[in-house]
Protein backbone atom coordinates (compact mmCIF):
# COMPACT_ATOMS: atom_id res chain seq x y z
CA UNK A 1 0.00 0.00 0.00
CA UNK A 2 1.50 3.53 -0.64
CA UNK A 3 -0.07 7.04 -0.36
CA UNK A 4 -1.38 7.89 -3.31
CA UNK A 5 -0.86 10.97 -5.10
CA UNK A 6 -3.49 13.56 -6.78
CA UNK A 7 -1.97 12.98 -10.05
CA UNK A 8 -2.01 9.10 -9.22
CA UNK A 9 -5.61 9.13 -8.29
CA UNK A 10 -6.77 11.05 -11.78
CA UNK A 11 -4.58 8.45 -13.60
CA UNK A 12 -6.40 5.86 -12.39
CA UNK A 13 -9.84 6.89 -12.67
CA UNK A 14 -8.60 8.39 -16.66
CA UNK A 15 -7.19 4.96 -17.44
CA UNK A 16 -10.66 3.15 -16.29
CA UNK A 17 -12.48 4.90 -19.07
CA UNK A 18 -9.12 4.59 -21.61
CA UNK A 19 -10.30 3.62 -25.21
CA UNK A 20 -6.66 2.54 -25.63
CA UNK A 21 -3.93 1.11 -22.97
CA UNK A 22 -0.30 2.52 -25.03
CA UNK A 23 2.33 0.39 -23.42
CA UNK A 24 6.56 0.37 -23.63
CA UNK A 25 8.09 -2.26 -25.51
CA UNK A 26 9.66 -4.35 -22.94
CA UNK A 27 8.52 -7.01 -20.43
CA UNK A 28 7.77 -4.13 -18.23
CA UNK A 29 5.03 -2.28 -20.41
CA UNK A 30 3.76 -6.02 -21.41
CA UNK A 31 3.32 -6.73 -18.10
CA UNK A 32 1.81 -3.37 -16.54
CA UNK A 33 -0.42 -2.98 -20.20
CA UNK A 34 -1.92 -6.84 -18.35
CA UNK A 35 -2.22 -5.36 -15.08
CA UNK A 36 -4.49 -2.18 -16.19
CA UNK A 37 -6.37 -4.43 -18.47
CA UNK A 38 -7.34 -6.92 -15.92
CA UNK A 39 -7.99 -4.67 -13.08
CA UNK A 40 -8.62 -1.15 -14.46
CA UNK A 41 -10.57 -1.61 -18.52
CA UNK A 42 -10.66 -4.59 -19.23
CA UNK A 43 -12.45 -2.84 -22.67
CA UNK A 44 -9.80 -0.90 -23.31
CA UNK A 45 -7.46 -1.92 -26.43
CA UNK A 46 -4.13 -2.94 -25.95
CA UNK A 47 -1.11 -1.48 -28.23
CA UNK A 48 2.52 -1.09 -28.28
CA UNK A 49 3.63 2.72 -29.01
CA UNK A 50 5.77 1.85 -32.36
CA UNK A 51 8.19 2.62 -34.25
CA UNK A 52 9.87 0.25 -31.90
CA UNK A 53 12.74 1.94 -29.71
CA UNK A 54 11.73 5.31 -30.71
CA UNK A 55 10.80 7.88 -28.05
CA UNK A 56 9.06 10.84 -29.05
CA UNK A 57 6.12 12.77 -29.15
CA UNK A 58 5.76 12.18 -33.10
CA UNK A 59 5.05 8.83 -31.88
CA UNK A 60 1.75 9.43 -29.62
CA UNK A 61 -1.55 10.29 -30.60
CA UNK A 62 -2.04 13.24 -32.46
CA UNK A 63 -5.44 14.02 -30.36
CA UNK A 64 -5.44 12.07 -27.02
CA UNK A 65 -9.04 10.89 -26.17
CA UNK A 66 -8.05 8.94 -22.82
CA UNK A 67 -5.47 7.20 -23.58
CA UNK A 68 -3.49 5.19 -20.95
CA UNK A 69 0.09 5.70 -21.21
CA UNK A 70 2.37 3.39 -19.54
CA UNK A 71 6.03 3.18 -18.96
CA UNK A 72 7.55 4.85 -21.71
CA UNK A 73 9.86 7.14 -20.07
CA UNK A 74 9.28 10.60 -21.87
CA UNK A 75 10.39 13.68 -19.99
CA UNK A 76 7.12 15.37 -18.32
CA UNK A 77 6.97 18.84 -20.53
CA UNK A 78 6.18 16.23 -23.48
CA UNK A 79 2.88 15.07 -21.89
CA UNK A 80 2.34 18.68 -20.62
CA UNK A 81 2.65 19.88 -24.63
CA UNK A 82 -0.60 16.91 -24.61
CA UNK A 83 -2.82 18.32 -22.07
CA UNK A 84 -4.82 20.96 -23.63
CA UNK A 85 -5.68 18.38 -26.89
CA UNK A 86 -7.49 15.77 -25.16
CA UNK A 87 -7.65 13.76 -22.11
CA UNK A 88 -4.94 11.53 -21.34
CA UNK A 89 -3.40 9.41 -18.50
CA UNK A 90 0.52 8.51 -17.91
CA UNK A 91 1.76 5.97 -14.97
CA UNK A 92 5.46 6.07 -14.86
CA UNK A 93 8.83 5.25 -12.72
CA UNK A 94 11.34 6.57 -14.96
CA UNK A 95 13.71 9.48 -13.63
CA UNK A 96 12.68 12.01 -15.52
CA UNK A 97 11.56 15.54 -15.47
CA UNK A 98 8.12 15.41 -14.16
CA UNK A 99 4.58 17.12 -15.67
CA UNK A 100 3.38 20.02 -14.48
CA UNK A 101 0.31 20.99 -16.38
CA UNK A 102 -1.46 17.09 -17.44
CA UNK A 103 -3.27 16.69 -13.77
CA UNK A 104 -3.50 12.78 -14.65
CA UNK A 105 -0.23 11.81 -14.37
CA UNK A 106 1.14 9.26 -12.03
CA UNK A 107 5.33 8.99 -11.96
CA UNK A 108 6.49 8.84 -8.24
CA UNK A 109 10.04 8.43 -9.07
CA UNK A 110 9.84 12.00 -11.20
CA UNK A 111 7.87 13.82 -8.67
CA UNK A 112 10.60 12.64 -6.34
CA UNK A 113 8.72 10.55 -4.04
CA UNK A 114 10.92 7.72 -3.84
CA UNK A 115 13.35 6.14 -6.08
CA UNK A 116 14.49 2.72 -8.26
CA UNK A 117 14.08 0.70 -4.89
CA UNK A 118 10.41 1.83 -4.42
CA UNK A 119 9.22 1.60 -7.91
CA UNK A 120 11.47 -0.70 -9.54
CA UNK A 121 9.18 -1.57 -12.47
CA UNK A 122 5.85 0.60 -13.72
CA UNK A 123 4.06 -2.78 -12.76
CA UNK A 124 4.97 -3.04 -9.63
CA UNK A 125 3.54 0.85 -9.55
CA UNK A 126 0.60 -0.70 -11.02
CA UNK A 127 0.41 -3.48 -8.12
CA UNK A 128 0.89 -0.85 -5.18
CA UNK A 129 -2.07 1.73 -6.48
CA UNK A 130 -4.46 -1.49 -7.79
CA UNK A 131 -3.46 -3.67 -4.18
CA UNK A 132 -6.10 -3.73 -1.00
CA UNK A 133 -6.37 -6.04 1.58
CA UNK A 134 -8.15 -9.24 0.76
CA UNK A 135 -7.51 -7.80 -2.92
CA UNK A 136 -6.72 -10.44 -6.31
CA UNK A 137 -4.64 -8.53 -8.14
CA UNK A 138 -2.03 -10.26 -10.12
CA UNK A 139 0.99 -10.81 -8.25
CA UNK A 140 2.71 -12.40 -11.22
CA UNK A 141 2.57 -10.06 -13.74
CA UNK A 142 3.88 -7.13 -10.78
CA UNK A 143 6.79 -9.31 -10.09
CA UNK A 144 7.74 -9.93 -14.22
CA UNK A 145 8.07 -6.26 -14.50
CA UNK A 146 10.63 -5.98 -12.36
CA UNK A 147 12.71 -9.03 -13.16
CA UNK A 148 12.42 -7.74 -16.57
CA UNK A 149 13.77 -4.33 -15.48
CA UNK A 150 16.70 -5.56 -12.80
CA UNK A 151 18.01 -8.24 -15.10
CA UNK A 152 21.64 -7.09 -14.85
CA UNK A 153 21.25 -7.28 -10.84
CA UNK A 154 19.89 -10.83 -10.73
CA UNK A 155 22.23 -11.75 -13.61
CA UNK A 156 25.39 -10.54 -11.39
CA UNK A 157 23.50 -11.48 -8.52
CA UNK A 158 24.08 -8.13 -6.57
CA UNK A 159 21.26 -7.44 -4.34
CA UNK A 160 18.48 -4.58 -4.86
CA UNK A 161 15.79 -3.77 -3.02
CA UNK A 162 13.21 -4.44 -6.38
CA UNK A 163 14.08 -8.09 -6.56
CA UNK A 164 14.09 -8.22 -2.93
CA UNK A 165 10.35 -7.08 -3.12
CA UNK A 166 9.21 -9.08 -6.00
CA UNK A 167 10.59 -12.26 -4.46
CA UNK A 168 8.04 -11.46 -1.65
CA UNK A 169 5.50 -10.74 -4.16
CA UNK A 170 5.58 -14.57 -5.38
CA UNK A 171 5.48 -16.13 -2.33
CA UNK A 172 2.97 -18.53 -2.25
CA UNK A 173 2.18 -18.07 -6.22
CA UNK A 174 4.66 -20.89 -7.75
CA UNK A 175 6.40 -18.49 -9.36
CA UNK A 176 10.16 -17.80 -9.25
CA UNK A 177 12.56 -15.72 -9.71
CA UNK A 178 14.75 -17.78 -12.37
CA UNK A 179 11.05 -18.75 -14.16
CA UNK A 180 10.35 -15.27 -14.54
CA UNK A 181 13.83 -14.38 -15.53
CA UNK A 182 13.45 -16.39 -18.51
CA UNK A 183 10.29 -15.60 -19.62
CA UNK A 184 11.37 -11.96 -19.46
CA UNK A 185 14.34 -12.24 -21.79
CA UNK A 186 11.64 -13.87 -24.47
CA UNK A 187 9.49 -11.38 -24.05
CA UNK A 188 12.35 -8.52 -24.16
CA UNK A 189 13.15 -10.47 -27.75
CA UNK A 190 10.06 -9.65 -29.46
CA UNK A 191 10.82 -6.07 -29.91
CA UNK A 192 14.72 -6.78 -30.39
CA UNK A 193 13.81 -8.88 -33.73
CA UNK A 194 11.79 -5.70 -34.24
CA UNK A 195 7.90 -7.80 -34.12
CA UNK A 196 5.44 -5.30 -32.13
CA UNK A 197 2.52 -8.37 -32.85
CA UNK A 198 3.94 -10.16 -30.71
CA UNK A 199 4.22 -7.46 -28.19
CA UNK A 200 0.55 -7.00 -28.98
CA UNK A 201 -0.16 -10.79 -28.47
CA UNK A 202 1.67 -10.82 -25.58
CA UNK A 203 0.02 -8.12 -23.64
CA UNK A 204 -3.29 -9.54 -24.32
CA UNK A 205 -2.10 -12.71 -23.28
CA UNK A 206 -1.52 -11.09 -20.67
CA UNK A 207 -4.40 -9.56 -19.59
CA UNK A 208 -6.11 -12.88 -20.04
CA UNK A 209 -4.19 -15.37 -18.44
CA UNK A 210 -1.49 -13.34 -16.38
CA UNK A 211 1.86 -15.10 -16.66
CA UNK A 212 1.28 -18.12 -17.88
CA UNK A 213 -0.68 -16.71 -20.97
CA UNK A 214 2.39 -14.95 -22.07
CA UNK A 215 4.47 -18.23 -21.75
CA UNK A 216 2.34 -20.05 -23.93
CA UNK A 217 2.81 -17.46 -26.97
CA UNK A 218 5.10 -19.16 -29.30
CA UNK A 219 6.29 -16.10 -31.38
CA UNK A 220 8.41 -14.90 -28.12
CA UNK A 221 10.54 -18.28 -27.82
CA UNK A 222 10.74 -17.66 -31.37
CA UNK A 223 12.34 -14.45 -30.90
CA UNK A 224 14.31 -15.52 -27.78
CA UNK A 225 16.18 -17.76 -30.71
CA UNK A 226 16.40 -15.05 -32.89
CA UNK A 227 17.68 -12.60 -30.82
CA UNK A 228 20.41 -15.03 -29.44
CA UNK A 229 22.07 -14.92 -32.78
CA UNK A 230 21.54 -11.05 -32.96
CA UNK A 231 23.70 -10.90 -29.68
CA UNK A 232 26.26 -13.15 -30.66
CA UNK A 233 26.78 -10.83 -33.93
CA UNK A 234 26.69 -7.42 -31.41
CA UNK A 235 29.11 -9.10 -29.65
CA UNK A 236 31.69 -10.06 -31.95
CA UNK A 237 31.05 -6.43 -33.56
CA UNK A 238 31.83 -4.51 -30.37
CA UNK A 239 34.56 -1.63 -30.70
CA UNK A 240 36.46 -0.51 -27.30
CA UNK A 241 36.69 3.05 -26.87
CA UNK A 242 39.06 5.26 -24.71
CA UNK A 243 37.29 5.27 -21.24
CA UNK A 244 38.04 7.11 -17.71
CA UNK A 245 38.87 4.65 -14.86
CA UNK A 246 36.03 2.44 -13.69
CA UNK A 247 34.39 3.03 -17.29
CA UNK A 248 34.16 0.29 -19.81
CA UNK A 249 33.03 1.94 -23.27
CA UNK A 250 31.99 0.11 -26.54
CA UNK A 251 31.06 1.29 -29.97
CA UNK A 252 28.69 -0.68 -32.00
CA UNK A 253 27.07 -0.03 -35.15
CA UNK A 254 24.32 -2.59 -36.59
CA UNK A 255 20.49 -2.15 -37.48
CA UNK A 256 19.22 -4.36 -34.21
CA UNK A 257 17.58 -2.59 -31.06
CA UNK A 258 19.97 -4.90 -28.97
CA UNK A 259 21.20 -1.57 -26.99
CA UNK A 260 19.92 -2.23 -23.56
CA UNK A 261 20.69 -6.36 -23.88
CA UNK A 262 24.36 -5.32 -25.01
CA UNK A 263 24.22 -2.80 -22.03
CA UNK A 264 22.73 -4.67 -19.09
CA UNK A 265 24.73 -8.02 -20.20
CA UNK A 266 28.15 -5.87 -20.21
CA UNK A 267 27.19 -4.45 -16.95
CA UNK A 268 26.47 -7.75 -15.30
CA UNK A 269 30.12 -9.53 -16.31
CA UNK A 270 31.38 -6.32 -15.07
CA UNK A 271 29.31 -5.23 -11.97
CA UNK A 272 31.96 -3.16 -10.28
CA UNK A 273 31.90 -0.80 -13.53
CA UNK A 274 30.50 1.32 -15.45
CA UNK A 275 29.80 0.48 -18.76
CA UNK A 276 29.06 2.69 -21.93
CA UNK A 277 27.88 1.88 -25.05
CA UNK A 278 27.40 4.09 -28.05
CA UNK A 279 24.94 1.79 -30.36
CA UNK A 280 24.72 3.80 -33.95
CA UNK A 281 21.32 2.36 -35.75
CA UNK A 282 22.23 3.45 -39.72
CA UNK A 283 18.90 2.43 -41.17
CA UNK A 284 16.80 4.77 -38.82
CA UNK A 285 19.38 7.87 -38.96
CA UNK A 286 20.18 7.68 -35.26
CA UNK A 287 21.83 6.12 -32.09
CA UNK A 288 21.41 5.67 -28.42
CA UNK A 289 24.26 6.65 -25.56
CA UNK A 290 23.10 3.84 -23.02
CA UNK A 291 24.98 4.08 -19.92
CA UNK A 292 24.76 1.13 -17.09
CA UNK A 293 26.14 -0.19 -13.97
CA UNK A 294 24.54 -2.66 -11.18
CA UNK A 295 26.75 -1.16 -8.30
CA UNK A 296 26.84 2.52 -8.83
CA UNK A 297 24.15 5.07 -9.23
CA UNK A 298 24.14 7.10 -11.49
CA UNK A 299 21.19 9.64 -11.08
CA UNK A 300 24.17 12.47 -10.59
CA UNK A 301 25.05 11.51 -14.28
CA UNK A 302 21.72 12.39 -15.54
CA UNK A 303 21.87 15.93 -14.24
CA UNK A 304 25.31 17.00 -15.35
CA UNK A 305 24.55 15.69 -18.92
CA UNK A 306 21.25 18.03 -18.65
CA UNK A 307 23.09 21.18 -17.38
CA UNK A 308 25.38 20.60 -20.09
CA UNK A 309 22.32 20.38 -22.58
CA UNK A 310 21.93 16.71 -23.32
CA UNK A 311 18.35 15.79 -22.68
CA UNK A 312 18.81 12.27 -20.98
CA UNK A 313 16.09 10.16 -19.11
CA UNK A 314 16.42 6.18 -17.32
CA UNK A 315 16.33 5.06 -13.87
CA UNK A 316 18.69 5.16 -10.73
CA UNK A 317 21.43 2.82 -12.25
CA UNK A 318 20.83 3.69 -16.51
CA UNK A 319 20.91 6.70 -18.26
CA UNK A 320 20.11 7.14 -21.94
CA UNK A 321 20.44 9.35 -24.29
CA UNK A 322 18.72 9.40 -27.48
CA UNK A 323 20.53 11.19 -30.73
CA UNK A 324 20.52 11.31 -34.38
CA UNK A 325 23.55 9.16 -35.68
CA UNK A 326 25.25 12.87 -36.64
CA UNK A 327 24.75 13.98 -33.23
CA UNK A 328 25.63 10.51 -31.33
CA UNK A 329 29.55 11.61 -30.81
CA UNK A 330 28.79 14.71 -29.30
CA UNK A 331 26.44 12.76 -26.90
CA UNK A 332 29.33 10.43 -26.47
CA UNK A 333 32.05 12.87 -25.56
CA UNK A 334 29.58 14.85 -23.37
CA UNK A 335 28.81 11.18 -21.31
CA UNK A 336 32.91 10.50 -21.37
CA UNK A 337 33.30 13.99 -19.81
CA UNK A 338 30.94 13.76 -17.18
CA UNK A 339 31.73 10.45 -15.98
CA UNK A 340 36.28 11.46 -16.64
CA UNK A 341 35.49 14.63 -14.00
CA UNK A 342 33.63 12.22 -11.57
CA UNK A 343 36.34 9.78 -11.88
CA UNK A 344 38.96 13.14 -10.69
CA UNK A 345 36.52 14.00 -7.78
CA UNK A 346 36.60 10.88 -6.56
Amino acid sequence: MIRVSIGCKEALKVARESPVILFHWDTDGVASAGLASRHLNPGARLRVIEPLGVYGVEVLPGEPRGELILDYGLPGNVYDSLASRGSLAVIDHHRVEPAKRLRSYCNPVAEGLGGEGDYPSCSMLLYKLLERPGGRTDRGLAALGVVGDLAPFIDSRRPHRGVEEATRVLEGTGYTIERLRRLAEAVDSSYRVNNPGCLNEAAKAAAEDGVEGVEALECIWEAREKASRLLEEALSKLQPLDAPPGVIAYALEMDALVTSQVGRLLASRSPGSIVVLAHTIPSQGRGIVYVRSVSKELTWLRRALEEAGVKAGGKDYVVVVNARSELLKSALDAVLKALEISSYNH
